[in-house]
């Protein structure tokens, strides 16, 4: 669903319930800072999971959830970490899943990085919205941050 759609939606409060993705979306390149070759495929996940990456190049498969007290740097992109396993560069697949509504889903990725495409979100929003945006039973949940 288009941003705009989005906040069209928002203003229906008897629709503010979590999102995810309708079927998996898929897309492959190469990573911006590594020059890796990478596949990511992002699954829908059941209400209140969040966003979290899984490194299905890694034994046991470790997932790392999108969540700030995971941010382990900011130099040039966004990396996060759990124990030594980290994704680097997570900032435009999730500025994509914000921006179609998505509060739930898994990234698989196949190297420490997704793949950069053509430098913005435009290429990850394109196959969220391929895929479908369908709500889920619970609410949507808000964090609200007071201004001082």
């Amino acid at each position: 669903m288009p941003l705009a759609n989005r906040a069209r939606v928002l203003s229906n409060l008897a629709v503010l319930n979590q999102q995810t993705l309708n079927r998996s979306a898929t897309f492959s390149g190469t990573g911006l800072h590594s020059g890796n070759r990478v596949n990511m495929s992002i699954l829908p996940a059941p209400a209140n999971s969040g966003v979290r990456f899984r490194r299905v190049d890694l034994a046991d498969k470790p997932e790392i959830e999108a969540r700030v007290e995971n941010v382990a740097d900011t130099n040039r992109s966004t990396t996060l970490a759990k124990g030594n396993v980290r994704v680097h560069t997570v900032e435009h697949v999730l500025a994509a899943l914000a921006g179609c509504g998505v509060d739930n889903a898994i990234i698989e990725l196949d190297a420490n990085e997704p793949p950069i495409a053509d430098g913005s979100s435009r290429e990850f929003c394109k196959i969220i919205q391929a895929a479908g945006i369908v709500p889920q039973a619970e609410n949507a949940i808000f964090h609200a941050q007071r201004a001082d």
